[in-house]
């Protein structure tokens, strides 16, 4: 990811770069957080006293932040980093393996003096230290990124780990965010920032455990500078959630975006933007806003086909041709790598590369189209409150025609006009086009449609059921297969198969057709909901489930449940009575609905001649429910698994 601040000599004024070279040494010093010995009470700590089930937890979680002002070099944010952790079971040895990441180019950062040591019980009660060798560091480097990896010695069930070491980073405008809650629980985490008075920060928080500030002035040496110290303890920990978009956005996070810096002679020098004022930057940035007004003529036949299209279908002959002819290189950003035009030459861009040219390509053929800038789906949702563009990583294109909104990303070769990849699903983005920013509330295109019909005979001697599975998968339901098929999806909300269940001789109709249905027959055996007891027959109510877990087991919810996709899933089954036995008893029919149809539940069954026939039908037309609302969808879904649950009984005549 590039950062604007850097990336245009226009956007640091000149005058500020010549103020920072010309600064007296601000360089602090907070006192280093001292290597505390280790408490053998936390050695011989079998279990976390409140979270048993807790594989690990943070006995120290700390960081400092100075800044330093050095004549003729760019000012730097030290940030002195000392965690602790106490291992609990064999499940968290891989805490001992670190990978510290450190940012490439605008922020050139730089990760030193790395020490470490894990401490453990010998069998004679004594304490052992092994330390980390400096020659067991290794450092990995990629375009925009590195990383400092190594694995600790000797790390097992019992021990701990004390880790502490230093980054310098040369991107002031933002402070890092410091994360005081974790997957594990946390019994201290303190984050202490000290401020020279020419800068001007706006904290931004996340979650809601509490923590203590206070203030310090008159700093030795520092008359001007003021010493922020944020104390949390006992923080619980916040487990990720394959239903929020990220957990990074609930868990108690700080971070600081520079606002103000103020000169010697009282003037002040503004960075707290607005949308607005950004958007006139990016108009006028060489990797973004420039890119839309190229005139591309290695693509002037392509602009001279599209003319023969109109509306909607001109829309999609060009995402079908950016879709098929330039290759994603998995690089994120808002700011294009390589420019469009290298792009079309090489046939391979960034993000911004190839949603940028297909948004030049639109524009030039005359559809009303602008450039989102977003997270990313695992990077978190963007707040619009904080204008900023450190936090955008993801640029999607925005088409308005006959008085609707279609968000495009064509970054992905398998995914067809109208739906879009994981990575670019989000709930709210900006569009900048022509000095402007508006907010968009992004709508989630994705549909996950499947209707089965399974005709089914029981075999008594097995215990299980045996026939023919032939159905349909449309929209996004056929993609997500496709996906699945190569390998290509990140999706763990699917409904999944039970293991005991076997499906094969399959016949698959268009596959590799992406704009059409899947359609396909295959032989089964069901046994996951099949058992014989004392001589009767004992079914579960879909017979084929709909899913095996409900995933909303909680009373309460701190944060909204995100669906990656809408979903419409009908199982019709026709299931043969053996001979000799008749029906004794089944489920109740059952129609229930969420407020405003947001999601819709059918189940019905009945006996026609020698057979009973199931349906099974749930649609779901809401992609995301809040915390207010989750009440009432575990209560949907409870519902739902409690039907599944039921019996259906056949006895012998």
């Amino acid at each position: 990811m590039k950062c604007i601040l850097f990336k245009q000599k226009k956007i640091i004024p000149k005058l500020l770069l010549y103020i920072f070279s010309c600064a007296v040494l601000f360089c602090s010093i907070i006192e280093n957080v001292s290597a505390q010995s280790i408490e053998i009470s936390d050695l011989l700590e079998q279990s976390h006293p409140i979270y048993p089930e807790a594989e690990a937890k943070y006995i120290i979680n700390n960081k400092s932040v100075t800044f330093q002002f050095t004549r003729g070099k760019k000012p730097g944010a030290l940030y002195k980093v000392h965690q602790r952790i106490k291992i609990y079971n064999e499940t968290a040895v891989k805490r001992g393996e670190f990978e510290l990441l450190m940012i490439n180019g605008y922020a050139d950062e730089v990760i030193y003096d790395i020490k470490a040591v894990v401490f453990s019980i010998n069998q004679d009660g004594s304490i052992r230290e092994d330390k980390l060798k400096e020659q067991n560091i290794y450092e990995v480097k990629e375009d925009n990124y590195s990383y400092k990896k190594f694995a600790l010695p000797n790390v097992r069930a019992g021990c701990i780990i004390d880790i502490q070491y230093n980054m310098i980073s040369h991107n002031i405008y933002t402070i890092q965010r410091h994360f005081f809650q974790h997957d594990i629980p946390v019994k201290e985490s303190i984050l202490k920032v000290e401020l020279p008075s020419r800068l001007a920060y706006n904290p931004i928080f996340t979650g809601e455990h509490p923590f203590n500030t206070s203030r310090k002035t008159n700093l030795l040496n520092k008359p001007n500078a003021v010493l922020f110290t944020m104390t949390a303890v006992d923080i619980p920990p916040i487990i990720e959630d394959e239903y929020v978009i990220n957990i990074d956005d609930f868990r108690t996070s700080l971070k600081y975006e520079l606002q103000t810096f103020y000169y010697a002679n009282g003037r002040r020098e503004d960075f707290g933007k607005s949308w607005e004022s950004l958007a006139v930057e990016m108009h006028n940035h060489a990797d973004f806003g420039k890119q839309l007004r190229k005139k591309i003529k290695p693509l002037k036949h392509i602009l001279n086909e599209a003319k023969s299209y109109a509306g909607s279908a001109k829309i999609k002959y060009l995402y079908d041709y950016i879709r098929l002819n330039f290759k994603w290189n998995e690089k994120y950003g808002i700011f294009t790598d390589l420019g469009i035009k290298k792009c079309i030459k090489n046939g391979k861009g960034n993000i911004a590369d190839i949603n940028l040219l297909l948004t030049n390509l639109l524009i030039r053929s005359g559809i009303n189209a602008s450039p989102i800038i977003m997270k990313s789906r695992w990077r978190g949702i963007l707040n619009p409150k904080y204008p900023s563009l450190t936090e955008p990583n993801y640029v999607v294109v925005k088409v308005e025609i006959e008085g609707k909104i279609i968000i495009l990303d064509a970054t992905h070769k398998n995914i067809p006009f109208g739906q879009l990849p994981l990575r670019s699903i989000n709930s709210v983005g900006v569009s900048m086009y022509d000095k402007k920013a508006e907010i968009v509330v992004m709508e989630n295109p994705n549909v996950y449609t499947s209707h089965n019909l399974y005709d089914l005979s029981f075999d008594t001697s097995e215990t299980r059921l045996t026939g023919i599975n032939s159905g349909k998968l449309s929209n996004y339901a056929a993609t997500n297969a496709r996906l699945e098929s190569k390998e290509e999806t990140k999706d763990l909300q699917g409904f999944k198969e039970n293991d005991k269940d076997i499906f094969s001789s399959i016949i698959i109709t268009n596959m590799n057709n992406i704009y059409s249905d899947i359609t396909y027959e295959q032989e089964v055996e069901l046994s996951s909901t099949v058992d014989k007891i004392e001589g009767n027959l004992i079914l579960g109510a879909f017979i084929k489930n709909l899913n095996t877990e409900n995933q909303f087991t909680t009373q309460k919810r701190k944060y909204p449940v995100f669906f990656n996709y809408k979903y419409a899933i009908k199982n019709i089954i026709k299931l043969k009575i053996p001979e000799g036995y008749i029906l004794e008893s089944k489920p109740d029919d059952i129609s229930v609905s969420l407020p405003s149809k947001g999601a819709v539940f059918h189940y019905k069954i009945y006996q026609f001649a020698n057979s009973l026939i199931v349906n099974c039908f749930i649609e779901q037309d809401k992609i995301e429910f809040s915390s207010y609302e989750y009440p009432q969808l575990r209560a949907f879904m409870k519902k739902i698994i409690s039907k599944q649950a039921e019996k259906i009984i056949l006895v012998k005549e």
